[in-house]
């Protein structure tokens, strides 16, 4: 090559770099230039480009100081092919800083002086778009298989009772003899309460899954409520079994749904007597002073400890033959997660088990205010808005508390008695954030709750909505709505 041609590919080569300058200019990518041993020669990127090292700082330095070894050995590979066959590359790669995962690709370009100029883009927003389409797929394939193996338990579960309905029914039109007829019609009744206990419960989960369930929540007497359990199974006790009732002096009093929760202690006691055959049942209850415990006490088979970590799941059965589709127990726990409280069961094979619900004791929410005192506002920490800027803006009138967890959330609401709840979506996760709108609901009826969640996230504002959330804020905001709102609930003359 002569040394025209050699000046007219540099000025080529030259007017081209210059171009590109103009295009990672306007754009958020930006390009390094690497020579064969992986040295930085250049750096080019916009002002808006944000990296880790000044251009000065970066500009000679070994490529493997800035990249891990594995990045730094597929840089290496790359050039060097981009080199010897004078062809264009691409790869791809994830950079780690802090707790954060960035992803990047860079496109190596052969250049004739023996370098590479590497275009780099951020395609963070990619992979993780591609990472929430993956996670989507594979939660609908699940979602699919569950609703396979649902329907497959189901079509099951509701052909046992049907069929022996129906063949009961045959019999009993033929049969002459009054004795077998008795007999024929006890059988039909019993599977017609299976069959109707079965539907029951499917329209249970329809609801729970839909955000459905209604709960008329009030203050009631766990005494009483005992009480009523206790009277009413004692009618269908087997012999050879005594129901017990253990109460405590005082009469303990709870926010609860009382169908609810007759639901929850029935089921318990329906499943004590199905799996015990002789000894006792206990109704217990009893309290701490902040949390009281309603609990089913047995002295039957007891629960094999493989069963035990999921014997609120779906279809769980401890003793496939007794009759029953394992739904109970789990719609029993959902029941109580909207109620803010703790369900439990501990066990032993040959000794009996012990189901129990804890629900915090009724306490008044309403904080009586001295003169000149603010109301307080609690607000769940969200790493979307700026929290000094709410603080200054709000506590021109209120008392703003911060809280960073679940635990906090429901400390400060028991004990520091907050006249207004903001809560996002996100805390803790959508079905944290929703159970603890249900405990504010259970325990602090009163108080308003103001939700916060990402505009046209309309699935997330009927769920709150419907947990009991008084307003919802679509996300961004400015502390000046907050305020707004705030001042429509709160602000009056104090």
């Amino acid at each position: 090559m002569t040394q025209q041609e050699l000046q007219q590919a540099y000025e080529k080569q030259t007017a081209e770099l210059e171009l590109y300058k103009k295009i990672v200019e306007a754009q958020s990518s930006f390009i390094f230039i690497f020579d064969s041993d992986f040295i930085l020669c250049d750096v080019i990127m916009s002002s808006t480009a944000q990296l880790l090292h000044t251009r000065e700082e970066l500009i000679g330095t070994d490529g493997r100081m800035i990249y891990s070894p594995e990045v730094s050995e597929l840089y290496i590979e790359n050039i060097k092919e981009c080199l010897l066959e004078n062809k264009k590359r691409e790869i791809e790669y994830p950079l780690q800083s802090e707790d954060l995962v960035y992803y990047f690709k860079a496109r190596l370009v052969p250049l004739d002086n023996g370098k590479v100029m590497a275009i780099i883009r951020d395609i963070t927003d990619r992979m993780m778009q591609f990472s929430e389409l993956h996670q989507a797929k594979i939660a609908s394939e699940e979602a699919g298989k569950a609703k396979t193996v649902f329907l497959s338990n189901m079509s099951h579960e509701i052909r046992t009772p049907l069929n022996a309905i129906v063949g009961f029914s045959e019999l009993l039109t033929d049969s002459d003899n009054e004795e077998e007829k008795v007999i024929y019609k006890d059988l039909i009744k019993k599977n017609t309460a299976q069959l109707l206990q079965l539907v029951n419960e499917v329209l249970d989960l329809s609801r729970m899954e839909s955000g459905k369930m209604e709960m008329n929540f009030a203050e009631h007497s766990l005494t009483e409520l005992l009480i009523e359990t206790h009277m009413v199974h004692s009618l269908k006790i087997p012999s050879g079994i005594e129901l017990k009732l253990e109460l405590p002096e005082e009469n303990i009093m709870v926010m609860t749904d009382r169908n609810r929760f007759l639901q929850v202690m029935s089921n318990f006691v329906s499943n004590a007597i199905k799996n015990t055959t002789e000894g006792s049942i206990t109704l217990k209850l009893e309290s701490d002073g902040e949390w009281a415990r309603a609990s089913v006490i047995d002295t039957g088979r007891g629960i094999p400890k493989d069963h035990i970590k999921t014997i609120f799941e779906r279809f769980e059965k401890v003793n496939d033959f007794v009759p029953g589709a394992g739904l109970g127990l789990s719609i029993c726990k959902s029941i109580v997660d909207q109620f803010g409280g703790k369900i439990d069961v501990e066990s032993e094979e040959g000794v009996g088990s012990t189901f129990s619900v804890s629900l915090r004791e009724h306490v008044d929410f309403i904080r009586q205010r001295s003169v000149g005192e603010r109301p307080r506002i609690l607000i769940s920490k969200d790493n979307d808005v700026d929290c000094d800027d709410i603080t200054k803006v709000l506590s021109e009138d209120y008392e703003v508390l911060w809280a960073e967890n679940k635990e906090e959330v429901m400390d400060k609401l028991y004990y520091l008695k907050p006249d207004l709840l903001v809560l996002d979506i996100a805390f803790g996760g959508e079905a944290t954030s929703l159970d603890l709108v249900s405990y504010v609901r259970t325990e602090a009826f009163n108080i308003p709750i103001i939700v916060t969640i990402e505009q046209l996230q309309y699935t997330q504002q009927q769920k709150a909505r419907h947990a009991g959330c008084r307003r919802i804020l679509s996300k961004p905001y400015a502390p000046g709505q907050l305020k707004a709102l705030a001042d429509i609930y709160l602000k009056r003359d104090y």
